[in-house]
C-alpha cells in the first residue's frame, strides 16, 4: 500500500513473540508499521531500550516494517 498513512498496529497483545515472530506475523497480516510497546515484559524494556531499540527496528525495517 502507498500513500502518506501506514497502516500500523501496537505491539501489546503479542508480549510473548519474540522479534522475528512478532515481524512475520505482522507482514502476514498485511500490517506496514508497529507502534513498539517499550515495557517491562515485551520485546524492548526501559532496561535494554538503549542497547537493542536499534536492532529491532533494523530487523523489522528488513521486512518492510517501519
Amino acid at each position: 500500500m502507498s500513500g502518506l498513512n501506514k497502516i500500523t498496529v501496537f505491539s501489546k497483545p503479542w508480549q510473548s513473540e519474540s522479534v522475528d515472530e512478532l515481524g512475520a506475523k505482522l507482514v502476514s497480516l498485511g500490517f506496514e508499521g508497529l507502534e513498539l510497546a517499550v515495557r517491562d515484559g515485551y520485546q524492548v524494556t526501559p532496561e535494554n531500550a538503549e542497547n537493542s531499540l536499534a536492532e529491532v527496528v533494523q530487523n523489522l525495517g528488513n521486512r518492510g516494517l517501519t
